[in-house]
């Protein structure tokens, strides 16, 4: 899990490096939980195929 809710991320370089560790952690059968990711952050995590990106203030995805 990365908790956005202090980050601002400054580069596309940021949004790469996130969806390469979500792709890297999907091969191994786990997920990249993004939560409380303001406008921006959702905005420049917007192209990440393998990350789950969830708003500030919005309820976590659970799997069982």
């Amino acid at each position: 899990m990365l908790d956005l809710q202090a980050t601002s991320l400054r580069s596309g370089r940021t949004a790469e490096a996130i969806d390469a560790a979500a792709a890297a952690l999907e091969l191994r059968g786990g997920c990249l939980l993004c939560i409380n990711a303001d406008d921006d952050v959702r905005r420049r995590l917007g192209a990440c195929r393998h990350a789950v990106v969830v708003a500030a203030g919005e309820p976590v995805p659970v799997g069982r």
